[in-house]
């Protein structure tokens, strides 16, 4: 892959529910459903950037108290809806014929540490009792009811890829080669117009 991106699939629903063996293990009313996918790179800076992306998500009209009516307009934590985030590895899949490839997710360990951190920056920067999650690396069953439906793919904003410096010395040729032709076209053009 090239920029490593932290991939999020964002539901606006009326309720959502996960359970495992038959158990419910997270359950949640009107608000956002979130599958959260974690690649290779991702650290803090992703987790965080992403935090706060959700949390000022405006997918909500703006409440009765006003005036006029405007859809997208509120977020999650004005209204003081739920968030259910479960873990998703697959979200990085690929075909290698027909069958798919999971090797751009992000190894277990290092994706439980940093899913677990995004679940308690969530809780610290709203309120505990507001998230819901799945069961990080357990089989589950996910149900939920679409509220639109309003589906987001969600990724944040990679780091600008390192340039070395024989790489820059071959971008900054490149362009002079491209200055130098269109010099000599537009000369060309003029003798022309001659």
């Amino acid at each position: 892959m090239g920029q490593n991106k932290m991939r999020l699939i964002v539901q606006r629903v009326l309720k959502g529910c996960v359970t495992v063996d038959g158990v419910v293990v997270g359950k949640i009313g009107k608000g956002i459903h979130i599958l959260l996918g974690i690649t290779h790179g991702d650290g803090d800076a992703e987790m965080n950037q992403m935090v706060e992306r959700i949390l000022k998500l405006n997918l909500w009209e703006a409440g009765a108290s006003t005036l006029i009516q405007k859809n997208w307009n509120t977020n999650v934590m004005v209204n003081k809806f739920d968030i259910m985030v479960v873990s998703q590895f697959t979200l990085y899949g690929f075909l290698k014929g027909n069958k798919p490839d999971f090797h751009h997710a992000l190894e277990h360990e290092k994706a439980e540490e940093l899913y677990l951190k995004f679940v308690n920056t969530l809780k610290a920067k709203y309120a505990p009792d507001k998230i819901q999650t799945g069961a990080f690396g357990k089989y589950m069953n996910v149900e939920l009811e679409n509220d639109g439906p309003v589906t987001l793919v969600l990724e944040s904003i990679g780091k600008e890829p390192e340039v070395s410096g024989k790489e820059e010395k071959k971008i900054q040729w490149k362009q002079q080669s491209r200055n130098s032709i269109s010099i000599h076209d537009d000369t060309q053009y003029q003798h022309k117009k001659k």
